[in-house]
């Protein structure tokens, strides 16, 4: 991969003046930008923070004749609309850049796996240990727990679809409606600050990567059984002006162990989450993202994939419903 670096790099000094154009939810991060640039100079990245009308934006471009984006991606939910409407160059073939077979989509396998996120609960350790947070999601209806449980509202619906896919949405919808109806439990804008504070014991479930214990705060982070588990994918855009260049920094910003020791280094910033697949070596300073791991390895967590993507959205909007008081 290291050389194919400097091959897609003389290729992209040779597009658009070695401009690389990115779309995605958020900017590209000003550090990345300039570590980018520092690695690969003549290169520079021009990037729009689109938020959850990323996609859209890229449609509405495309229709409009205009240029937006050279890559774009993210779980299926977020890059799904924009492969509906063939705007993916699906003849770019990414192993012949020294990206690994197993780090493509098998069934899209012009869709490069770049990174992972998952559901986990996160608990304040001055309140409770590790061991003592239960490993199914229905032992939190112990009359122990009434009380002590504090979520999100998008944190509750997205983490009981993927429950719902691992024991049935009847067993999950039961399940959610006696969390909320029989144990307290607190459904608020930010459970992060009561956990931290001593007020909550345990947010089940949550997406977050709460950094916050590197600098000392009392947390830890467990899986559980029906924990969603999903890969995220960087694709490039049939329009790209600037494929090399885009193909090069999606793969550095994946892959290059320089950088990704970096972005570790950078307390400022959330703690990376990077690809399953990669050495644990890699990441094993992201808690989070070990324990996801662990619980793939285990069997216990539900892996969305293309199949499970429609009944998983479908499954977030019945939950959205439950925590909204719509029984």
């Amino acid at each position: 991969m290291e050389a194919n670096f400097e091959k897609l790099y003389r290729e992209a000094l040779t597009f658009e003046d070695g401009v690389i154009h990115l779309w995605a939810f958020a900017e590209v991060d000003p550090n990345a930008s300039r570590a980018f640039e520092a690695r690969f100079p003549g290169l520079t990245i021009e990037s729009q923070g689109k938020q959850f009308g990323t996609a859209a934006a890229i449609i509405q471009s495309s229709q409009a004749g205009q240029h937006s984006t050279d890559s774009f991606g993210g779980a299926y939910t977020i890059y799904q609309p924009v492969h509906d409407r063939d705007l993916f160059n699906t003849n770019i073939d990414w192993t012949q850049y020294g990206v690994p077979s197993e780090f493509t989509d098998p069934a899209r396998p012009y869709m490069m796996y770049d990174s992972s996120n998952s559901y986990v609960m996160w608990y304040n350790t001055d309140l409770i240990s590790g061991s003592g947070l239960p490993d199914d999601p229905h032992d939190f209806l112990d009359p122990k727990w009434k009380d002590k449980i504090v979520t999100n509202t998008s944190y509750f619906f997205g983490g009981m679809s993927y429950v719902a896919l691992k024991f049935g949405e009847a067993d999950a919808t039961e399940l959610a409606i006696k969390l909320l109806d029989e144990q307290g439990i607190l459904v608020t804008s930010n459970p992060e600050a009561l956990l931290l504070a001593g007020e909550s014991s345990v947010i089940f479930p949550s997406f977050r990567d709460m950094q916050e214990h590197l600098h000392g705060a009392p947390l830890g982070v467990k899986s559980y059984q029906g924990a969603g588990v999903w890969a995220q994918f960087a694709g490039l855009l049939n329009d790209t002006q600037n494929a090399p260049g885009a193909a090069l920094y999606e793969m550095w910003d994946a892959y290059d162990p320089d950088w990704i020791d970096t972005k570790f280094q950078d307390e400022d910033q959330q703690q990376p989450a990077l690809h399953l697949g990669l050495p644990q070596s890699f990441f094993e300073r992201n808690i989070k993202t070990v324990a996801s791991l662990n619980a793939v390895i285990a069997g216990d967590a539900t892996w969305l994939t293309i199949d499970r993507a429609p009944e998983r959205s479908r499954l977030t909007q019945v939950y959205g419903a439950i925590v909204r008081g719509e029984r």
